[in-house]
């Protein structure tokens, strides 16, 4: 990398870092070919939520990035993208803990064919999951080990 590339890559997450960005420029840099930037971006609480949904929905395969959300996000309109786009394990599992994860998000992962046992487990222990989705999930065998073992009520 040359020095005038990096001295732009330098300017670039400067100003993807820095809460005092203008939204455009956040915007503008949610595009940008660099995955580093666009992390920034995301991470950026000025970041308005239309650009982080937007650039989730753009760069939904981008598993690193999408967990870090799901753990971080506190934005409940952005957290309900991220429960239906992603089909990653792992960012399911870590959104599921996110107590900033809305009930209606935690029914929609509770609902998706094929997941697993720690999913099920980090969406029955969110304080936001609805009753009735605690009590199906009741009949999983993951919750009901945990609950005979009483590491789970």
């Amino acid at each position: 990398m040359n020095q005038k590339s990096n001295d732009t890559m330098e300017t670039k997450l400067a100003l993807a870092t820095d809460i005092h960005t203008d939204k455009e420029v956040l915007d503008n840099l949610s595009h940008d070919r660099h995955v580093e930037v666009v992390w920034a971006v995301l991470l950026n609480e000025s970041t308005s939520a239309e650009t982080m949904i937007n650039t989730i929905k753009r760069r939904y395969y981008d598993n690193g990035i999408l967990c870090t959300l799901a753990f971080e996000c506190k934005r409940p309109e952005v957290l309900r993208v991220i429960a239906e786009v992603c089909r990653n394990g792992r960012v399911l599992r870590v959104l599921a803990s996110n107590p900033n994860t809305p009930a209606d998000a935690l029914s929609h992962l509770a609902n998706l064919e094929g997941r697993r046992g720690p999913i099920i487990f980090e969406i029955y222990r969110n304080p936001n999951t609805p009753k009735g989705v605690k009590e199906n999930l009741k009949n999983n065998k993951v919750i009901q080990n945990k609950i005979r073992a009483g590491t789970l009520t």
